[in-house]
């Protein structure tokens, strides 16, 4: 029976697996992000400079950072538990000296510390799915470092980064059906390698509704008109893979698995044949008409945060119950 350790050293959160010490935290590279946020040292903040214009230091910090924590602290959570899974452990134990700091409520604003990093990680462990259904188990010991087995450290972008292994099964099975059922097309993709839904603006109609200025909420239109593209897929799929769980643009892995597989993007307006064909199309959600003010959407915290994550920082994440 083996034990899944995390425990602190100095500036560094390590996960121990019995055999290998893996660097799931370090302060002092994140501390150097934080003090390099108007600089070109590290990439994770381009989107926000670029698309955004957001480029001092203190405006990244006040919009920005929050989400910036809320990524990563998931994103290790995730990979913690993908360890503990795949490698069959009976229990996940935290080095003994967080228990009396432990806290109730995720910190995400402003520069956290490894305290914070630690209790942030166990609060979203104790809403997960694995631990709420009891197939993740978790106490607290004294932890001791193991001087003889090599540390690994491959950075902090590793975990920023980290894709959820059900969420990368599923997406993988979605980028085959998807184009298999001629949801998209294998080559039309944007900038970042997400299939594009088209969305047509119906010109004439618009002005026939008094609505010649649609391009003042063009931006939110195309928004929504992807969030009701999201919810007809989701729902194709969630009865055609037999999922468990609800209809609709819900929380749940499919979802990621759809935001971080496909974008939106306004196309030429279809013309003759094509246009009755793409009308047919858009009764499933593989594409979407503009000609009037589009239907507004019921969105929850959560999904506005993994949207916030992707068009800020180009990452979709998982998120804990916690979170929710």
């Amino acid at each position: 029976m083996k034990k899944l350790y995390v425990y602190r050293r100095k500036s560094k959160i390590i996960l121990f697996n019995g055999e290998e010490n893996e660097v799931i935290f370090n302060l002092n590279e994140y501390k150097d992000v934080v003090n390099n946020l108007e600089t070109d040292k590290y990439s994770y903040f381009d989107i926000v400079k670029k698309e955004y214009g957001v480029e001092k230091e203190k405006e990244i910090k006040e919009k920005f950072l929050y989400l910036f924590n809320f990524i990563l602290v998931n994103n290790i959570s995730n990979y913690i538990v993908d360890k503990y899974i795949e490698g069959n452990f009976y229990q996940l134990s935290f080095d003994e000296f967080i228990k009396e700091n432990k806290k109730q409520v995720i910190k995400l604003s402003g520069v956290l510390d490894i305290v914070d990093v630690m209790g942030d990680v166990i609060t979203c462990l104790i809403n997960t799915d694995e631990y709420l259904n009891g197939k993740l188990k978790m106490d607290y010991e004294k932890v001791n470092f193991k001087d003889e087995v090599e540390l690994k450290d491959e950075g902090l972008g590793k975990f920023f980064y980290y894709e959820p292994s059900g969420v990368s099964k599923l997406k993988n099975k979605l980028k085959e059906d998807l184009v298999a059922f001629k949801y998209v097309k294998e080559k039309n993709r944007d900038k970042d390698g997400r299939f594009i839904l088209p969305v047509y603006i119906d010109e004439e109609k618009l002005k026939n509704k008094g609505l010649e200025n649609y391009g003042d909420f063009i931006v939110n239109w195309l928004s929504l008109s992807y969030l009701h593209m999201i919810e007809k897929i989701h729902d194709y799929f969630f009865d055609y893979y037999e999922l468990s769980g609800n209809r609709g643009l819900v929380y749940d892995d499919l979802t990621v698995a759809l935001i971080g597989l496909l974008s939106a993007e306004i196309e030429d307006y279809p013309k003759g044949l094509n246009k009755s064909i793409e009308v047919g199309r858009e009764t499933s959600g593989k594409c979407y008409f503009i000609d009037s003010v589009v239907k507004p959407i019921s969105l929850t915290q959560d999904l506005a945060m993994i949207l916030q994550g992707k068009d800020a920082f180009g990452v979709v994440t998982k998120i804990m119950r916690s979170n929710r």
